[in-house]
């Protein structure tokens, strides 16, 4: 969650707008920030990959973070899921396929 909310912050320009929604099924985290083109969209959760953003450059970070995310949450038998369109925002999608706790 920690990796997801500080995207959207460092994402999301001066106004930042983040919802975060919890259910039985999962979890969102959406944002109103710059999004991510659909062409970069395949390669986001790969290890140490980095959507090339313009104006954000100056965001640090080495591309490992969705990575990691989506690893762990694999381990858990959970599945992540983004929806994304540029100068709209971005959504990922947590789903609690089944509950290892």
């Amino acid at each position: 969650m920690n990796n997801l909310i500080d995207n959207a912050i460092k994402y999301s320009g001066d106004s930042v707008s983040i919802r975060i929604n919890v259910n039985a099924g999962g979890i969102a985290v959406a944002d109103d920030g710059i999004g991510i083109p659909a062409k970069n969209l395949p390669f986001i959760f790969d290890k140490f990959y980095r959507v090339p953003h313009g104006n954000r450059q100056e965001v640090r970070g080495y591309g490992i973070g969705l990575y990691y995310v989506k690893h762990i949450l694999e381990k858990m038998g959970w599945t992540i899921e983004v929806k994304s369109s540029v100068g709209h925002g971005t959504m990922f999608m947590i789903r609690f396929d089944k509950y290892e706790g």
